[in-house]
């Protein structure tokens, strides 16, 4: 089974469970500031939901981007944790205007053929991060 993450957009979340090339489950959620909340229980419960478990997994696709930089960091992150910790591959996948869930899922699809353990899959923003930019000093 492949799991599909994307975060990309700080105000949803959508996530896919495939297997061979059927989408299994999909799930879309608002996510605002609560993805980091939501994503591991929505994870969990739709991998329940087909009666599976992790162990099942043989890979985990990301949209690595570009998108709000800390929507984008939750999801690479737990896409990385969870390849890592299973010893599966994880696929960064690059958005597009035009993609939608279910061409992401293709792309997944094709990829993952020739995906190899261990990988690392790193944040695209598509712009420089504003977090590092001077703040105001105070004068105390």
């Amino acid at each position: 089974m492949l799991l599909l993450i994307n975060t990309a957009k700080s105000q949803a979340t959508a996530l896919a469970l495939i297997d061979g090339k059927k989408i299994l489950v999909k799930r879309e959620f608002p996510g605002q500031y609560h993805q980091s909340e939501k994503l591991l229980p929505a994870l969990q419960n739709m991998l329940q939901s087909v009666g599976a478990a992790w162990p099942q997994l043989r890979a985990v696709g990301v949209v690595s981007g570009p998108g709000s930089f800390t929507a984008l960091r939750l999801g690479v992150v737990t896409a990385n944790t969870l390849a890592w910790a299973l010893r599966i591959s994880v696929i960064g996948l690059r958005l597009s205007p035009a993609d939608t869930l279910n061409t992401l899922v293709n792309q997944l699809i094709r990829r993952s053929a020739q995906a190899k353990f261990p990988t690392l899959v790193a944040p695209v923003y598509g712009q420089a991060p504003s977090i590092s930019q001077r703040k105001n000093q105070f004068n105390l």
